[in-house]
């Protein structure tokens, strides 16, 4: 339904956090504002392929994706969300 812009507000209302995707319209960074009664939001930002350096001096592309995040409740939840989040982000092809 997102796809067809046919989200009516009742589909985007009642959830406890919002992952927003500003990377879609080319942002890399947010000041992302909770919807109250929601606890958390995480902005996700655009995939850019940065230079990396390994060890041993060889240079690659490594994607690289910028996150902010707020949340108003303690910290160990939000890490472990994190935590269990960007893995997935890495891995998005093998999802």
């Amino acid at each position: 339904m997102a796809m067809d812009n046919k989200l009516s507000r009742d589909d985007i209302s009642g959830g406890t956090i919002t992952i927003s995707n500003i990377g879609a319209i080319g942002g890399k960074f947010g000041s992302p504002l909770i919807n109250l009664p929601e606890v958390a939001i995480i902005a996700i930002g655009r995939i850019k392929k940065v230079p990396h350096i390994t060890d041993e001096g060889t240079v690659y592309p490594l994607p690289v994706m910028n996150v902010s995040h707020i949340f108003l409740i303690d910290f160990l939840l939000p890490q472990f969300i994190l935590n269990n989040f960007f893995p997935l982000c890495s891995n998005w092809e093998k999802t």
